[in-house]
């Protein structure tokens, strides 16, 4: 089993081998070291799985054992981590320099507050080789350090009447982070279900 740590990312890929550098350099640049990278490749046929070896011991590489549709694989990379904390990264995506210094500064608020979901406002930026064109503003990001703590109950109740959009909850996706232990939870109270997703 590997070694226990404090956060786990998994990157799910299937031909992103065009992006993948840029994401997985993101993360290794921050100069942190309590976390996982674990990067599933979903049957790429690009040359994504030489690029990843490259990384040698710096990241986890792992492959499902069948061609998976995207929701399935995501449940899939879940059973390889072993972080305290995880989130799924997108394999076109990446982590702004003090990534970990706020996961460190707001899951010492969680931890204190009995807290299992961390969301965070995305920075949206796009890949200028993809033919996105803009008038001089590339980035939207918003540092300010507003911290909240929010009812999902009463969130839940908003979306559903309509007052705000299911954005606002917190996902397993790029901009929040949930506690390993509660997808644990999650999946033993609903180990009966099983969603009806095909391989692809």
């Amino acid at each position: 089993m590997s070694e226990k740590v404090k956060y786990s990312i998994i990157i799910p890929t299937r031909n992103g081998g065009k992006y993948i550098e840029s994401t997985i350099n993101s993360i290794l640049d921050c100069k942190f070291h309590d976390y996982e990278i674990v990067v599933s490749v979903n049957f790429s046929q690009d040359n994504t799985l030489e690029i990843l070896e490259k990384y040698n011991n710096k990241i986890k590489v792992v492959t499902p054992p069948r061609p998976l549709c995207m929701a399935k694989h995501y449940e899939w990379c879940l059973t390889k981590v072993v972080g305290d904390w995880v989130t799924i990264l997108g394999d076109d995506d990446a982590v702004m320099p003090f990534f970990f210094q706020e996961l460190e500064r707001l899951t010492k608020i969680s931890n204190k507050e009995k807290i299992n979901a961390i969301s965070f406002k995305r920075a949206y930026y796009f890949w200028v080789e993809d033919g996105v064109t803009f008038d001089g503003k590339h980035v939207l990001f918003d540092g300010k350090k507003k911290d909240k703590i929010i009812s999902t109950r009463k969130l839940i109740i908003q979306i559903l009447s309509g007052g705000k959009s299911h954005y606002h909850l917190p996902q397993l996706y790029t901009n929040n982070l949930i506690r390993k232990k509660l997808l644990d939870e999650i999946k033993i109270k609903y180990k009966d279900f099983e969603p009806r997703m095909e391989t692809c």
